[in-house]
Formats: C-alpha cells, sequence, structure tokens
C-alpha cells in the first residue's frame, strides 16, 4: 500500500485498522480534519498518517491475529458422542 497516493478511502483504512467508520470519522473530527459528508470519502495524506499514529496498535493486533493458528483437539473426551440407532430407539420407547 502506498502511502503516498490519495485514493486510501475510509472503509478501507476501517478495516486496515479494525476500528469502525465511525470511531474513525471522530478521531479525525477531533484532530481537526473535516471529512466529506460521502458514503466512503477520500482520506489525505495527511488525515492517514493522523490514523496510522493513533491506531497503529490496533492494526498491529490485527495483524497477529490473522497469523494465529487454531490447532485441532485430539483427545476422544471432547468427541461428540455418537449413539447407536438400536440405542436411540430403545430411548424413544421408554418415553411412550
Amino acid at each position: 500500500m502506498s502511502e503516498s497516493t490519495n485514493t486510501i478511502r475510509l472503509m478501507k483504512a476501517a478495516k486496515e485498522f479494525n476500528v469502525g467508520k465511525d470511531n474513525l470519522v471522530k478521531f479525525l473530527v477531533n484532530a481537526g480534519f473535516t471529512v466529506d459528508n460521502k458514503p466512503d470519502p477520500v482520506l489525505s495524506n495527511d488525515m492517514y498518517n493522523a490514523l496510522i499514529s493513533e491506531f497503529d496498535s490496533e492494526r498491529a493486533a490485527k495483524k497477529k491475529s490473522e497469523n494465529v493458528v487454531l490447532s485441532k483437539m485430539h483427545s476422544d473426551e471432547h468427541k461428540p458422542k455418537v449413539e447407536k440407532k438400536e440405542e436411540i430407539i430403545s430411548l424413544k420407547k421408554k418415553k411412550w
């Protein structure tokens, strides 16, 4: 991603930083920027750099979480118990 071009949109930045669009707009307005009243405005380089300085820790946490590999449980005690057909039929008969 090139930071020198002016093609970064608000929703792309929200996904990149893993922060809601409203939070980004609120931060930018409080930082003194004016955000266009469009569905997905283009951010200036100054806006994007301000977002980097504020939300870089969230971006790092998102990248770290994407690299986490979940291991499968190999223990038999965590597998769901499958009943045999005969057991199910006998349980149904007992209820009546």
